[in-house]
């Protein structure tokens, strides 16, 4: 009879441990979840994605997808900077809403620049929806560009200046409209 308790007892202290790490497991998987499907904006704290305000990057040249040069130097002006990927849910959101922002600038203000991360074939729709007013620049991860500006998470908006200092970083596709002098 000792045995038969002793064996319900172990079997019993063994569910109660078994349930505790299921429901440990079901959380986890939550959280991933949220962070899989964008619900989750940002897996890096505000103002890590990307160079800090007042930074200046590494210089950079790169071709454009449709063949012109662009590099640090030759940015002049107030610049819209924004940072996409084909991995990321949010990037399909904001660089259609990005694009139609920069359309919206006055022509003579209409200065951007699109980094698409990833390969041609990935990152067609995505270059796609920036349209013909901004200039997109494609390539892989780690490439000149988002190195410079060590970008960390997609997507990556901000604002540049004369050199390609940065002015504003993390931004919001609601935050970037807000701010008046762009």
């Amino acid at each position: 009879m000792t045995f038969v308790i002793g064996a319900l007892t172990f079997v019993g202290v063994l569910c109660v441990l078994n349930l505790v790490f299921t429901f440990g497991v079901v959380r986890r998987l939550r959280e991933h979840s949220e962070l899989l499907s964008g619900k989750s904006q940002s897996v890096t704290a505000p103002g890590q994605a990307m160079l800090p305000v007042g930074e200046t990057p590494s210089e950079f040249a790169v071709t454009t997808v449709d063949g012109q040069t662009v590099s640090r130097s030759e940015i002049s002006g107030t610049t819209l900077l924004g940072f996409f990927s084909p991995e990321c849910s949010l990037c399909r959101q904001y660089a259609p809403a990005f694009a139609a922002h920069v359309a919206e600038l006055p022509e003579k203000e209409r200065r951007a620049l699109a980094v698409v991360v990833g390969r041609e074939d990935e990152t067609r729709d995505l270059v796609e929806s920036l349209g013909d007013v901004v200039q997109v620049v494609r390539e892989l991860t780690g490439g000149a560009v988002s190195s410079a500006y060590d970008v960390r998470a997609f997507p990556c908006l901000g604002i540049v200046t004369d050199g390609g200092t940065v002015v504003e970083s993390d931004l919001t596709i609601d935050r970037l409209r807000d701010i008046a002098a762009v």
